[in-house]
């Protein structure tokens, strides 16, 4: 009816308490099982921004997540204080384009060999789909970060992290078409990359990647106003902010 008020206190009020948060579901986007060899069609060096002479991928077969596969990533960036940007990256073209507003959550398993170089961050473009194999940086959408001051591709070291990337609160928007997580509807590819820039010093290091998903959003029951699956006292301290309003 437009007015914050009792009625919308009662429904607030019927639902208090209620978490949906396990009904959200599990797309897996890559397990790299299936794959005889890597550089592949799905997989390839980001020619244009990176030099095979300073980036390298290949399967993994001794360091894994799950399974009995992983993609193994070696980098080696510019030593030397950079005054622009240093990038070493690759190309997953996806078998088909995602909607990412369908899902609330992109999942990442990530091994970083000890020795790696600190890079600056650490980070993953999401991608206009492009009839190119190697989409150009004015195609990305949105990217999410690690930075240097969370390990980036330094630490932890020797064990598998994963990288939980919240698609409604960790995505920087690059594109004036995408300027926010509902714009996301037509992703062809990801980069994943590594960079320095600000005059950081870079180097060699060795990533692995394994299992990557997609969570799909929960159901949000009557009351979320926050749309976190929950009904709690953060919804209530919205409708409190907003009582009345409209009237």
């Amino acid at each position: 009816d437009g007015v914050v008020d009792l009625g919308d206190f009662a429904i607030l009020a019927s639902a208090w308490a209620m978490d949906s948060s396990g009904s959200s579901q599990v797309q897996t986007l890559e397990t790299f099982e299936s794959y005889v060899a890597i550089p592949n069609a799905s997989w390839a060096n980001w020619i244009g921004q990176t030099s095979s002479s300073y980036n390298t991928l290949a399967l993994e077969s001794s360091i894994v997540k799950t399974g009995a596969k992983a993609l193994k990533w070696t980098y080696d960036l510019d030593p030397g204080v950079v005054t622009g940007d240093d990038k070493s990256g690759l190309v997953y073209t996806l078998p088909a384009p995602i909607d990412l507003r369908d899902y609330s959550k992109m999942r990442v398993w990530i091994h970083r060999t000890a020795g790696n170089s600190l890079e600056n961050y650490l980070g993953v473009k999401f991608m206009w789909t492009d009839t190119t194999a190697q989409p150009h940086d004015s195609k990305t959408q949105a990217e999410a970060m690690i930075l240097s001051a969370n390990g980036s591709t330094k630490t932890p070291a020797g064990v598998w992290t994963e990288w939980v990337i919240d698609l409604n609160t960790d995505l920087i928007f690059k594109n004036r078409t995408s300027r926010s997580g509902n714009d996301l509807y037509n992703v062809g590819s990801m980069i994943f990359y590594v960079n320095n820039r600000q005059e950081f010093r870079g180097g060699p290091g060795t990533l692995r990647l394994d299992d990557i998903r997609l969570e799909s959003n929960c159901t949000f029951p009557a009351g979320d106003l926050n749309q976190d699956c929950r009904v709690n006292i953060n919804d209530l301290a919205i409708m409190v902010d907003n009582w009345l309003a409209g009237k």
